[in-house]
């Protein structure tokens, strides 16, 4: 939750290879956010261990940023808002 907003936020891990490290769709009405990251990514490969602690983190980035950049989107100063939406995500999560 950010504010009052409330979204459901599903993360997935993709095996395919793909050139982007992560991807997201939106359903801003239902308050639905889908984010994949890719394990075939340059960034995943080097810094994945066998533990899983680091997938973990990368997929909380991951919506993190991704419901940072659609919250951004519905105000007006949207690169600033985004900085500020995403820091307060990675103080939630720490």
């Amino acid at each position: 939750a950010y504010g009052d907003i409330n979204w459901e936020m599903t993360v997935r891990v993709e095996d395919e290879p793909r050139e982007e490290w992560f991807t997201f769709v939106e359903d801003t009405k239902a308050k639905k956010a889908g984010v994949s990251i890719s394990l075939n990514h340059p960034f995943t490969k080097k810094y994945l261990d066998r533990e899983g602690k680091s997938l973990s983190l990368m997929m909380k980035l991951a919506g993190g940023l991704a419901l940072a950049q659609i919250l951004a989107t519905k105000t007006e100063d949207s690169a600033a808002n985004m900085s500020q939406i995403f820091n307060y995500f990675l103080k939630e999560i720490g």
